[in-house]
């Protein structure tokens, strides 16, 4: 059966069935099985592999192969290195569809050489075909089809079909893209929210809970509970979100003028609530979120489970240390032993000492005396 014949040969309706799903996929995994799956029915291979990164960086959790031999991180980084397609690709900016021997031809041949010993023939292929996908002058998208020296080399028909699918294909990779991005981006600042001494609270627009901080449950403990009885619990234990807030929440959703950003302050215990409602752009269909940052009421600072002086430098201090770090010095405030640390955060003693030493450290202190009288007078 000729070339031709063989992709034709596939039932179109399951090409289309893969061919949907690769344009629709929210996630690398689904993405590749629709890939290995669309693949398998139009055209004879050993192996297949997909890579969403760019030619300068490695990601090993954005690449899936279907044969690699060896899995240890060390070796997929030796392999990409020594890949010889970096260069080309390199070399040649927004090239859609590539060929093993056309890359092989300008290579300098001694790394060719030493990439088809090392690597192609050893995990039993010896040529391929890899459609590209680029944005903004970056390669940020490469699936290749890989053949053993045994099959034939890729037939005009074949790159033909490549081709038509590099086309059907691209707005499903850029999706794909832009999520993996959104989902990148989200993930740096809830790390950033996690690391600042700043109690933030975000709730969907059906008050159910999106993030919150460990400084933001502090914060719901002490107005739910009051400051002395808040001290008497795990902080990050604590789920409930005030009544209060909810019933202001409630009321900006059945606001009229439905602003796109509205700040409410709602006064208790001597903390302060800041909550606001934020949207997305007016072209994407979504639900809009509520932001809640807590405050002392008296001078504006952010709140904490502890009353803490309201000098600027102050925030700054706090925010040379980590969540964790922060937590222990709450606890060293109102005179917690490192044995009752330890047994209070389910940690070692040895570990809460190597952190009291960080924190000397970090704040420039010798001892719990000087640590509490840093942050409170």
């Amino acid at each position: 059966m000729g070339e031709q014949a063989y992709i034709l040969a596939a039932d179109e309706t399951d090409l289309q069935r893969d061919l949907r799903r690769l344009q629709t996929s929210s996630g690398l995994d689904s993405f590749y099985r629709a890939w290995c799956s669309l693949v398998a029915k139009a055209l004879p291979h050993h192996s297949t592999k997909i890579e969403f990164h760019n030619l300068e960086v490695f990601k090993p959790s954005l690449v899936r192969d279907s044969k690699t031999i060896n899995h240890d991180p060390r070796y997929l980084l030796a392999r990409f290195q020594a890949d010889v397609t970096q260069d080309f690709l390199l070399s040649h900016p927004g090239l859609e569809l590539c060929l093993s021997r056309d890359i092989f031809r300008e290579g300098d041949p001694k790394r060719v050489a030493e990439w088809r010993k090392h690597f192609m023939l050893k995990e039993g292929w010896d040529k391929f075909m890899k459609l590209n996908f680029w944005k903004a002058g970056k390669r940020i998208a490469g699936l290749t089809v890989r053949r053993t020296a045994t099959q034939p080399d890729f037939s005009p028909t074949e790159q033909l079909f490549f081709r038509h699918l590099h086309e059907m294909l691209r707005e499903g990779v850029d999706r794909l893209y832009t999520l993996h991005c959104e989902r990148q981006t989200r993930a740096c600042l809830q790390n950033l929210l996690r690391s600042l001494p700043l109690p933030v609270l975000i709730l969907d627009w059906n008050l159910q809970t999106v993030f919150v901080n460990l400084e933001g449950r502090k914060a719901c403990a002490e107005w739910v509970l009051g400051f002395a009885k808040a001290r008497t619990i795990t902080p990050h234990l604590f789920e409930e979100i005030p009544k209060d807030i909810l019933q202001v929440c409630q009321r900006l959703k059945g606001s009229e003028s439905s602003p796109l950003s509205l700040s409410v302050h709602r006064t208790h215990e001597g903390l302060e609530a800041s909550i606001e409602i934020i949207e997305t752009r007016e072209d994407i269909v979504s639900e809009p979120n509520f932001v809640v940052r807590f405050f002392h009421s008296q001078h504006g600072f952010p709140a904490s489970a502890s009353k803490l002086d309201s000098a600027p430098q102050r925030f700054e201090e706090l925010s040379r240390l980590t969540p964790s770090e922060r937590e222990i010095v709450d606890l060293v405030r109102i005179g917690r032993t490192n044995k009752e640390i330890a047994l209070e955060l389910s940690k070692s003693i040895y570990t809460v000492k190597a952190q009291l030493k960080s924190i000397f450290s970090k704040l420039d202190c010798s001892n719990r005396t000087q640590l509490a009288a840093t942050f409170w007078s």
